[in-house]
């Protein structure tokens, strides 16, 4: 059994460039025998992260961001769109709002355990949203439709967890309040 090298099936490739091509007067050096890559390369692809389902440790925590984001994101529709002012970038401007299971006045019934909400800036993400072009009933469609986020692999140091939507469009990340007031911190030492 003959073994042929790997050399020996390729055909033989013209230099990119030759001597001919550079004038008499110029005096570089002739270029050496460059390679060409294939046109199509293989490409490594991630597995997407898991889709998360009833009996995942943090169904709760995804159905409750759901929930949240929902009602934050459609209830400035109501409001009129304003200028945005120094006191909205405040992380004291925030709302708090309860989401028993049975529902509110303002909250609908839901399937979770009982959470509170904290909108921190609703006024500032809503101008956000807007100067990216992101429509509000496409992104409420895109993290609130009827497809479960997908959760990536294990949470960092911070202990927050990241979600991404099943359309790769928007990502989500828990911030522990650790963090929130770290970043407060940071801000007022500018």
């Amino acid at each position: 059994m003959e073994s042929a090298s790997p050399s020996s099936d390729r055909r033989p490739r013209a230099p990119i460039a030759s001597p001919s091509h550079f004038p008499s007067s110029d005096r570089r050096p002739a270029p050496t025998l460059i390679h060409r890559l294939p046109i199509s390369l293989p490409r490594h692809r991630r597995p997407r992260p898991p889709t998360i389902s009833k009996g995942h440790k943090n169904y709760d925590l995804m159905l409750n961001l759901q929930l949240g984001i929902r009602y934050s994101v459609g209830k400035p529709a109501s409001m009129q769109m304003r200028d945005l002012r120094p006191a909205d970038f405040d992380p004291r401007e925030k709302f708090w709002t309860r989401f028993p299971p049975e529902g509110s006045k303002i909250t609908p019934p839901h399937q979770s355990v009982e959470f509170r909400w904290k909108d921190y800036c609703p006024m500032v993400f809503r101008h956000l949203r807007k100067l990216f072009s992101v429509d509000p009933a496409d992104y409420m469609v895109a993290i609130c439709g009827d497809d479960a986020l997908r959760e990536l692999s294990s949470p960092g140091k911070s202990g927050s967890f990241f979600y991404l939507t099943q359309d790769d469009r928007f990502m989500i990340k828990t911030v522990k309040k650790s963090e929130v007031k770290t970043n407060r911190v940071d801000k007022n030492e500018r």
